[in-house]
């Protein structure tokens, strides 16, 4: 998601630098030629008082490594990055009198929902709206794209015999956003004071079931394949399982949670504010895979 931000920015000609917590090892396929790369962390607010100089406006969308399978091990959790995180962030930000922050958080925030990236989320938007006046907030749905880490692991599921497994029954709606549409809302928004306090849900021109957008996803790769629904009690349990060993989560019983939760969409009023066509599904995918 970040690189096809830092992307878009740098073909709108903005000076963008780029805070990562190992910036050296960044690999070359994700780095952006005319973009500046320095040292930062999140949690860290003296490596982002360095970071942060010089800069007028901040875009978070900072995410925790294997996301959104936690692993409290590493403090790779929601409501440590997302919601921690963002209020060290947000107090580097006024010390640096830095007003301008885009953050990209979650379709499904700001409804009072219970679950725990929402509550971190709700907490990264409040932290924000208190101490950066100039803030704006996209809430997407479902992102995918050539680097996303959600839908290609799908993808890769594709390449199993006769049959694609669903966890759950697949009902959740989605309104899955094309990236490229995301970077240039963030473009777009990012020096029109129209756009200061105000939210977007972010999604694409379509709302499908998980079922439905597999179908087309499959589709567009080439397989025909039985979709098979698996009760989400068989895949915490196999969770369970897996996260005894001592190994980097891969599949958490909150990230079933996540995967399978559904939320309340409506994207009208952010197409109307846009004044460009969002991507539709099987296009998106059709121009990287």
């Amino acid at each position: 998601m970040g690189a096809s931000i830092v992307r878009a920015l740098v073909n709108a000609h903005e000076s963008v630098k780029v805070v990562s917590r190992d910036p050296i090892h960044i690999s070359a396929h994700r780095r952006v030629p005319g973009a500046y790369y320095v040292q930062g962390d999140i949690l860290d607010q003296a490596s982002l008082d360095q970071a942060l100089s010089d800069c007028d406006a901040i875009i978070h969308c900072v995410q925790f490594p294997n996301a959104p399978f936690e692993d409290p091990t590493k403090g790779w959790t929601y409501e440590n990055i997302d919601g921690h995180g963002t209020e060290v962030l947000t107090k580097a930000a006024k010390d640096k009198g830095i007003t301008r922050m885009l953050y990209i958080s979650g379709m499904g925030a700001g409804q009072n929902r219970s679950e725990s990236w929402f509550v971190a989320k709700d907490r990264a938007e409040k932290a924000i709206m208190e101490h950066c006046p100039a803030w704006t907030i996209f809430r997407p749905s479902w992102i995918y794209g050539p680097q996303d880490q959600s839908l290609n692991r799908l993808i890769a599921h594709s390449q199993l015999p006769l049959v694609f497994p669903i966890i759950g029954n697949g009902k959740q709606k989605v309104a899955p956003l094309y990236i490229e549409d995301l970077a240039k809302a963030v473009v777009y928004c990012l020096n029109r004071e129209k756009s200061h306090k105000k939210t977007f849900e972010m999604g694409g021109p379509e709302i499908f079931s998980f079922v439905e957008m597999m179908k087309i996803m499959l589709s567009v790769v080439g397989k025909k394949r039985i979709l098979l629904p698996i009760p989400k009690s068989i895949i915490k349990f196999l969770a369970d399982f897996i996260n005894i060993l001592p190994i980097t989560p891969v599949i958490t019983r909150d990230g079933v949670d996540f995967i399978c939760m559904d939320v309340q969409i409506n994207v009208s009023e952010t197409h109307a504010f846009f004044d460009y066509e969002f991507t539709k599904f099987q296009k998106g995918l059709s121009k990287y895979l």
